[in-house]
C-alpha cells in the first residue's frame, strides 16, 4: 500500500494522492529515497561525544 509521507495519507491504490494531487509514481520515489537515506544515517557512526540514536 502507498502513503504519501507529506499528506500523511494512505492511496489504496489511487494514482495520485488525493490530498496533494501528487503521482503515485513520485510518492513512491520519495519513499524510496527517505529510506536510503535513513539506512545511510543508520550506518554511519555517531560523531564522537555525541550519543548514538
Amino acid at each position: 500500500m502507498d502513503y504519501c509521507h507529506p499528506c500523511r495519507r494512505h492511496l489504496n491504490g489511487a494514482l495520485a494522492c488525493p490530498g496533494c494531487g501528487t503521482p503515485a509514481e513520485a510518492v513512491r520515489a520519495y519513499a524510496e529515497a527517505l529510506a536510503a537515506q535513513e539506512a545511510v544515517e543508520e550506518a554511519e557512526p555517531a560523531p564522537e561525544g555525541e550519543p548514538a540514536r
